[in-house]
């Protein structure tokens, strides 16, 4: 299998530039959203207790799906240095190619399907 190396790092870039993107509107918006600095100022009604449950759970949301972007933006990263050190494209378990249909999916994927599935097989166990 021959991998069109700048069509990858073309797509990885893409992404990257999304990810950035969506981390910045998150930033954005929780440096906006000061409804935590009221917290201090909700009676205890019930309609208060329910709004800030309400604040706090979009604010947990809000810290874990940064979380799950600053990751996707260290694969990506990764996948972009593999390119560069011409590696992309390798399962990093078994050494064999990844799966074109794989890597157009998941363009940061370390590893084959196969490979994949026996680790999240053995990880239920």
């Amino acid at each position: 299998m021959s991998i069109d190396f700048s069509y990858y790092r073309e797509l990885l870039l893409e992404k990257k530039r999304e990810v950035e993107d969506n981390l910045k509107s998150i930033k954005e918006t929780s440096s906006s959203n000061s409804e935590l600095g009221l917290i201090g100022e909700l009676s205890s009604s019930d309609d208060h207790l329910a709004e800030y449950a309400s604040i706090v759970y979009e604010h947990e949301s809000a810290l874990t799906v940064e979380k799950i972007l600053k990751d996707m933006l260290k694969q990506i990263d990764a996948a972009l240095k593999r390119i560069e050190d011409g590696t992309y494209g390798i399962c990093e378990v078994c050494k064999k190619p990844i799966g074109e249909k794989r890597l157009k999916a998941i363009p940061y994927a370390t590893m084959c399907v196969h490979c994949k599935s026996l680790k999240e097989k053995s990880a239920r166990k």
